[in-house]
């Protein structure tokens, strides 16, 4: 004990195999081991669960901000390739109908026989179809 103070407290230290896990890596329970002797071992179990769970905490708010941003990247995605394939069935829609008016016009004024019959109606039958089901605004269509 202290030999020339009176009433002065001592605190017996702890070991650091008692302080520190021993799953710990050498570098951290040296620091750990350091602190714990500053603070004469009163805090050293609770500033190391302490740490362990600021850690936790940062991976899975890392792994949460991750996942959001995969979340949304593949949202965009998916919205411009709709958007793709909805613009290119408009496209087909509009070129069979054009193609179609042109056919009954020269058949009209007698510049070809029989066009409007060998026009392609299963091809806009299916792009009118595709239309339908990846347009989300039905009002566009009559039933």
């Amino acid at each position: 004990m202290a030999s020339g103070l009176r009433g002065a407290r001592t605190f017996r230290r702890r070991s650091s195999s008692t302080d520190v896990p021993d799953n710990v890596p050498r570098d951290a329970r040296c620091r750990l081991a350091d602190r714990c002797a500053a603070d004469n071992g009163q805090l050293c179990g609770r500033l190391w669960y302490m740490e362990a769970w600021i850690g936790l905490a940062g991976v899975i708010a890392g792994a949460a901000i991750a996942l959001g941003g995969q979340y949304l990247t593949r949202r965009s995605e998916q919205r411009e390739r709709l958007t793709t394939v909805l613009l290119e069935q408009c496209a087909t829609v509009v070129a069979l109908s054009e193609d179609f008016r042109n056919r009954v016009w020269e058949e009209r004024n007698q510049l070809a026989e029989n066009v409007v019959a060998k026009w392609d109606l299963a091809a806009y039958r299916l792009a009118e179809a595709r239309l339908r089901i990846l347009c989300r605004d039905p009002v566009g269509f009559p039933s």
